[in-house]
Parts: structure tokens; C-alpha cells; sequence
């Protein structure tokens, strides 16, 4: 018995290590459904929920029972979509209505995630050292990337689990030797890591580093330090708007938790501008001819950076025609077309595939009510973590935040990440609530 109560616990840091490490990854799949394809998180979330169902299942169904108000609206307002689904199929029969039932398939195997990590709170530390294993080994995929890019050569893991959208940073004279799809090759460096493209995995990034800050994980930790550098640096270079996003997240960060972090303006002030002096100075000790850095490759990537959050730039114009594009279909369907629908449908109307906002993707799929109720979860959950008095609160809802800024610019949804971000702030709910009830009793 003493062996079964000791591999108990260690099997479920284990779950919480793994929950937490695949997260920080979108390309590994285990199998494919007609488009969808299954990420091994999911099956592992999926492991873990009927296990610790298993094990556990009065605090399950107790969690399920107390899900929050704001996520069961949210959830409500999918499922009634389904009447948007078969309106739209009576209008046009071409329409495959499986999109709705791939997407509610991927959507309950990311609520298993997020229920596990609710009843994985013991563990919570297990999981954020899975996510800061995973940021390193992005770092090192990202970090490789651009060597052997530098290199004339590429490296992606395209090969190994080829879909649509995965993006391949390719110089152009290795371009015409292969035969990828000529619509996602780049012909210029973009940090990927474990993601599908850039923005994916900035977005990402964003919300790592502030869970570990929320979670004060390896505080003043030299190779933390050392490994958040080289991602933003790699990041920088990536000539990618996201980079502005990312930048802010930090001073929203510090805005958030400056009184509880002790760092005056100006101390805050002079350490963002060390930050930046030491980038600026390794590409000046390492940047010259000859060498994978340079200084003109800073300037231009950070140019083009901040040109990338103009809407007159020429990738965002076309950002905006896919927006206006989708923005005119639900004039046509006020009521919406159904959750997961809009890539199918915007496909059959016209040439666009895409709204590039997850804002948009939800008025379009679930109309009014549904954008009202995603509103409603997000800033519920935010002035919630804001109002408890403790730093990991006021870091998990920067967190939610910015992460919620990259789904409007970026249309990167409810990620893995942003899961595991909610049930850590229903974690904080719950002990709040508890905490009080126990003051009530006395």
C-alpha cells in the first residue's frame, strides 16, 4: 500500500510535467480526422482526465458541476450554433457540416485539459516546469532554424508532420530545388520553434514568460534570464509585428505587479533599456561579416517589425481584405454560420479562407451572442484574477489579457496555453472562494 499511495502522486506530477511540456508545441500529431488533425496534447489531456476521473471522480464531477458561469455561456453559445449550422445548409447543401463536429471533438478534448490541470493543483509547479522545458527546446528549434538558414540549408519539422499552413523559412535558390507547396515558404529567417508559423509561436512566447512570472519560476535564475534573451532576440529578428505585442505584454506586466514587485519607473525603465542594450550588444560584438548576426539585419528586422502593426503594410492590407471579406458574410448571416465553420464556408464564397481575428471568427461562426459571451469570459476572468491581492493573480490576468490581444491581431483562439491559463485562474478562484467561506464559518 505504501508503494501504490507513493506512485499515486508521482504519476500525477507526471501528467501535470507532460500537460504542461506538449503544450508549448502545435505541430506534433498522433492521427489525422478528415482535416483535423489531433495533437499528441490532446490525447495526452485526454489520458489524464479519464485517469484522474478514475481516481478522483467525485472532485470531477464537483469541478464540472462548478465549471464557471462565463465558460458555460461561452459553451452554450457553440452548441446553439448548431441551428446556424443547418441554417446555412439549407441555404447551400455543398456545405460540410463535419467542420461543427470536428470542432466540438477538438474543443472537449481541450476542456479535458483544462479540468485536469484544475484537479492537477497540487502539481502546479510540475506544469510550469513542462512549459519552461518546452520554451527551452523552442529556443533551440528556433535558434537552429536560423543557422541553417543562414547556412543556405533549411530545418523544419514540416517532413516529419506535414499539414497545411506550416510555414518553412527557406532561402530562395534551396526553394527551387523542392517540392513544397510554394504558398507557405518564406524566403526570409521567421522564428517558428515548435509552432506553425511565427506568429504562433510569439504569441506563445508571450504568455510563457509571463506564466513564469506570474509563478515567480526560477526567479533570478541566470539561465532563465539567459534562455528568455535568446527567444526575445530570435524573436526580434523575425521581422514580425508580434514583437510589438510582445514588448508591450512585458510593460503591461509591470504596470500590473510593479507594487508588488518593488521596482520603481525608473528602475523598470533602466532595466528595459539594459534588456535592449545587450541584444543591441551582442549583434554588435558578434555581427560581423562573415558571421550569422549582423547589424543590419537588427535594424531592418526591427523596422519591419513596427512596420508589420501598420495597417498599410502591405501583409496587413491583405489581413484587412480578408477581414472585410468575412465581416460581409456576416452582414449575410447576422445569426452566424456555425462554431468551426467559417474557414469552409469562407472558402466556398469566395478566396478567402480566413478572418486573421478570432474576434471576427467568432462573430462570424456564432454572431452576436456568441462575440458577447467570449467577451464576457474573457474580462470576467480578468477582473476576477485582478481584484484577488496576491502577484500570481495580477500575472495570470496579464496573461489573459495579452493573450487575448494576439487572438484579435492574430486570430490564434483558445490555444493549449490559454487552457491551462483558465484553469490556473480557476485554480485562484476556487482557493479565494474557499478561503472565504472558512472567515464566513468563523
Amino acid at each position: 500500500m505504501a508503494r501504490l499511495k507513493k506512485v499515486k502522486p508521482l504519476s500525477e506530477r507526471a501528467m501535470a510535467y507532460w500537460l504542461g511540456l506538449l503544450s508549448t508545441q502545435g505541430i506534433i500529431y498522433v492521427f489525422k480526422v478528415g482535416n483535423t488533425y489531433i495533437n499528441i496534447e490532446l490525447l495526452v489531456g485526454l489520458m489524464a482526465f479519464v485517469l484522474l476521473t478514475l481516481r478522483h471522480s467525485g472532485e470531477m464531477i464537483g469541478q464540472i458541476k462548478k465549471t464557471d458561469t462565463t465558460i458555460k455561456v461561452y459553451l452554450l453559445s457553440i452548441l446553439i450554433s448548431f441551428v446556424d449550422v443547418v441554417i446555412y445548409f439549407l441555404q447551400d447543401r455543398s456545405i460540410k457540416v463535419q467542420s461543427y463536429f470536428n470542432g466540438l471533438v477538438m474543443l472537449m478534448l481541450s476542456i479535458m485539459i483544462y479540468y485536469s490541470i484544475i484537479l492537477l493543483k497540487k502539481y502546479q509547479m510540475a506544469v510550469i516546469k513542462g512549459i519552461w522545458h518546452g520554451l527551452i527546446i523552442n529556443v533551440i528549434v528556433s535558434a537552429l532554424q536560423y543557422i541553417f538558414f543562414q547556412r543556405e540549408s533549411y530545418f523544419t519539422f514540416n517532413d516529419l508532420f506535414p499539414q497545411n499552413g506550416f510555414y518553412i523559412s527557406i532561402p530562395w535558390t534551396v526553394a527551387q530545388t523542392k517540392s513544397y507547396d510554394p504558398h507557405w515558404l518564406i524566403y526570409s529567417y521567421r522564428a517558428q520553434g515548435m509552432f506553425l508559423e511565427a506568429s504562433y509561436f510569439v504569441s506563445a512566447l508571450t504568455t510563457i514568460i509571463l506564466m513564469l512570472a506570474a509563478f515567480e519560476f526560477k526567479k533570478n535564475s541566470f539561465s532563465k534570464i539567459i534562455i528568455t534573451i535568446i527567444a526575445v532576440f530570435l524573436s526580434l529578428i523575425s521581422s514580425s509585428g508580434n514583437f510589438v505585442v510582445l514588448t508591450f505584454g512585458i510593460l503591461v506586466y509591470w504596470f500590473a505587479t510593479r507594487k508588488r514587485t518593488g521596482l520603481t519607473r525608473k528602475q523598470f525603465v533602466f532595466y528595459m533599456i539594459l534588456f535592449y542594450l545587450a541584444l543591441g550588444c551582442a549583434f554588435f560584438i558578434f555581427g560581423q561579416e562573415g558571421t550569422d548576426f549582423s547589424i543590419g539585419t537588427l535594424t531592418n528586422s526591427l523596422l519591419e517589425s513596427f512596420d508589420g502593426v501598420k495597417v498599410s503594410s502591405g501583409g496587413n492590407q491583405t489581413r484587412v481584405a480578408f477581414m472585410l471579406a468575412a465581416m460581409k458574410l456576416f452582414l449575410e448571416n447576422p445569426l452566424g454560420v456555425g462554431y468551426n465553420m467559417s474557414s469552409t464556408v469562407l472558402k466556398s464564397v469566395g478566396s478567402t479562407y480566413a478572418t486573421f481575428s478570432y474576434v471576427l471568427t467568432v462573430l462570424l461562426e456564432q454572431g452576436l451572442i456568441g462575440l458577447i459571451a467570449y467577451i464576457y469570459l474573457i474580462f470576467s476572468h480578468i477582473n476576477r484574477m485582478r481584484i484577488i491581492k496576491n502577484k500570481k493573480s495580477k500575472g495570470l490576468a496579464v496573461g489573459i489579457f495579452v493573450t487575448w490581444i494576439f487572438q484579435v491581431v492574430n486570430g490564434t483562439g483558445f490555444t493549449y496555453l490559454f487552457w491551462i491559463l483558465l484553469a490556473f485562474a480557476k485554480i485562484e478562484m476556487n482557493r479565494t472562494d474557499n478561503a472565504f467561506k472558512e472567515e464566513q464559518i468563523e
